[in-house]
């Protein structure tokens, strides 16, 4: 448990995430967005990121608070796999939006053998 708060911890000091994305909004609501996030990985080497998310919303509660749900399929590299070989994602990604503001979130699972526990990426927006 310890590791984990330090590792958390680490995130909130050293933290730092670059990206930009569009996302269109269909009439019922639902969205399509394609991004590219830059973040330092876990040795603090430089991992790009980017791709295609499609998400799903719930009808409006509360005045404008929505749920969404839906994927994100895309690519990234690492310098300590193959040396920034690419490697293919798909993964979940869930949301409350509020009017124009938005918070989301995903998850990368532990993979057993390869690394020592699971990551969550949260991130947000805001339309102008």
């Amino acid at each position: 448990m310890s590791s984990a708060c330090q590792r958390v911890m680490r995130v909130a000091h050293d933290g730092s995430w670059r990206g930009a994305g569009k996302h269109w909004t269909e009439a019922n609501g639902n969205e399509d967005i394609p991004s590219a996030f830059a973040f330092p990985d876990s040795h603090h080497n430089f991992e790009p990121i980017g791709g295609y998310a499609r998400q799903w919303y719930t009808f409006p509660v509360l005045g404008s608070l929505q749920a969404g749900g839906g994927f994100f399929v895309g690519v990234t590299a690492r310098s300590d796999v193959a040396h920034y070989l690419p490697l293919p994602l798909a993964l979940p990604i869930g949301s409350i939006r509020y009017r124009r503001a938005s918070v989301m979130a995903t998850i990368i699972p532990r993979i057993p053998g390869l690394d020592d526990g699971d990551v969550a990426f949260f991130w947000g927006r805001y339309e102008f």
